[in-house]
């Protein structure tokens, strides 16, 4: 039986919920927005699994680590607000949305920007530590020699 996973997601915290095949509302978790714990929450969901947020500051960052955890992945355009912010209201219609097939707008992600930031910042660490040890090695070799 497939799952429909809305995701409300946050700086610190997002929230996760899941909805079945006929629209029954299965479960919703608060989970820290870090990449390890929403990692191992939706693997604890049976597959297949399909998983739907908003577009927004963290959904390039969400789309990289999560797309290979899902069946399907889907970003939606940022819906307008109608009455008070209720999170897990919002979980479950972006999980019922992705259910019935009626998201709206869908926004195209990259996969691979995070990616690359790895290796460029591991280049960026090696150069900064480089040009420290070479500037601190030059005065100690100046201090001996006086």
């Amino acid at each position: 039986m497939a799952r429909h996973i809305g995701l409300d997601a946050h700086s610190t915290s997002c929230r996760l919920a899941v909805v079945g095949v006929m629209g029954k509302r299965l479960g919703c978790q608060v989970v820290e927005t870090h990449a390890k714990r929403l990692v191992d929450l939706v693997k604890t969901i049976p597959r297949p699994r399909h998983l739907c947020f908003e577009e927004g500051t963290h959904s390039a960052w969400l789309y990289e680590i999560l797309s290979r955890h899902v069946d399907q992945l889907v970003v939606t355009g940022i819906r307008q607000s109608r009455g008070p912010k209720d999170d897990e209201r919002d979980a479950f219609d972006l999980a019922d949305k992705l259910r019935t097939n009626s998201i709206e707008t869908r926004v195209y992600k990259d996969l691979g920007s995070y990616g690359k930031q790895g290796p460029l910042a591991r280049v960026y660490a090696m150069q900064v530590r480089d040009s420290v040890r070479v500037q601190t090695g030059s005065r100690h070799c100046t201090g001996h020699g006086q």
